[in-house]
């Protein structure tokens, strides 16, 4: 038996043995000690603490150290080899918590594997195509209880048709129509999108929820990151409204799929706000193009337009993999931002990125004022959607 495995057998029969004599002040300090000096050993047997805990009425704060622990890093569950022995109520218990901090996407098919290991004579995989219908419906089955409690319509559609079996016909028709049409009418509430924050890579930026069509919490996570490092490039005395120590978020201000695609619209739900990143998908491809204004749009009285000069403005091309994304940061300064009322973004002299108007012009993308080209073609495209998000501190 190995160091570990002794170690956790004897914290476990010292509960055990205060549990059984009653001795209630024992158990207090035994769970007090484990939460202030254990942590590293909770977490590598939070499974077991848990349920330990939970049959447990004196270890209440030893079952909430642990659920909290869970929620925040869900991936030493849902990534362990203990998954498939995770109880069917301690996985919905998690699925209510709006704190849980993972990608819905992630979730679902976190849910999906629990459900195929707890067929362990089948040695499933997560691919349906090898699934008879027999195994389809025990699965369905199985996850039956789960489903209300899974933020489906934030999971990416690709992923509802992959596993399109798994859910009620009506169900999955209200998710693709959700994502699809823009007017369509919900007979169902939504449940509130998870609050939950995940631990970042990029130092002071943190994963939250983001309100997106577009982007995913990696996404956002990037694009806040690259803002700290903008801010990082500038001289010390010059003014900025991003300061590198502060935490950041992101709020939608603009959908044009929600809201329209109407210059009208977008300077009312954006101009003055602050600084804004904008965001959107190409059609047709899994091109995601955006830029970086750290000055608040403004178009008063602009027929003819204006060019806005800043050192801290960039653009971007993500790449499903983080190290083939393109950063531009702006080199011709006095002609980062181009301004007028009938333009939606427009980024550089060129233009670097142009997101179009909705009186027929086009968006495109050709390198004139950054460093680099953010696209291998300098052809006109059209937008899946786009979006406009506010840049603020936590």
């Amino acid at each position: 038996m190995s160091y570990d495995s002794c170690k956790s057998a004897g914290w476990i029969k010292l509960l055990d043995g205060a549990r059984k004599f009653e001795l209630i002040d024992l158990l207090v300090a035994i769970e007090t000690y484990l939460i202030d000096q254990e942590n590293e050993w909770i977490q590598q047997n939070v499974l077991s603490i848990h349920k330990y805990a939970t049959s447990t009425v004196s270890l209440n704060k030893l079952q909430a150290y642990c659920n909290r622990m869970i929620v925040s890093h869900p991936d030493i569950i849902f990534k362990s080899n203990d998954l498939a022995t995770l109880p069917k109520e301690t996985l919905i218990t998690l699925l209510k918590n709006d704190e849980l901090s993972m990608d819905e996407d992630d979730i679902w098919m976190s849910v999906i594997q629990w459900a195929t290991k707890q067929l362990p004579e089948l040695e499933l995989g997560t691919d349906p195509d090898d699934w008879s219908s027999n195994v389809t419906n025990t699965i369905k089955d199985t996850i039956a209880d789960c489903i209300p409690h899974i933020r489906l319509f934030s999971i990416s559609p690709k992923k509802v048709i992959l596993y399109e079996d798994l859910l009620p016909k009506k169900l999955r028709h209200d998710i693709l129509n959700y994502h699809t049409d823009k007017d369509y009418k919900l007979n169902i509430p939504l449940l509130p999108p998870r609050t939950g924050q995940a631990p970042s890579k990029a130092g002071h930026v943190h994963g939250c929820y983001i309100d997106s069509t577009v982007i995913d919490k990696r996404r956002a996570e990037w694009i806040l990151s690259k803002i700290v490092e903008s801010t990082k490039r500038l001289q010390k005395n010059q003014v900025t409204s991003i300061r590198k120590d502060d935490d950041y978020k992101l709020t939608l201000l603009y959908r044009r799929s929600r809201d329209g695609n109407s210059t009208e619209k977008f300077r009312e739900l954006c101009s003055g706000k602050g600084p804004t990143v904008a965001v959107g998908k190409v059609s047709g491809t899994e091109e995601i193009l955006g830029g970086y204004n750290p000055l608040a749009w403004s178009f008063q009285d602009l027929d003819y337009g204006r060019y806005v000069g800043t050192k801290e403005s960039f653009i971007f091309a993500q790449d499903k993999n983080v190290d083939r994304c393109i950063l531009s940061f702006v080199v011709d300064n006095s002609h980062a931002v181009y301004e007028r009322k009938d333009f939606f973004p427009f980024f550089g002299g060129g233009s670097d990125l142009f997101f179009g108007s909705d009186s027929g012009a086009k968006p495109y993308a050709n390198k004139k004022s950054y460093q680099f080209p953010i696209r291998s073609s300098s052809d006109y495209f059209e937008w899946a959607d786009w979006e406009v998000f506010l840049v603020s501190k936590l």
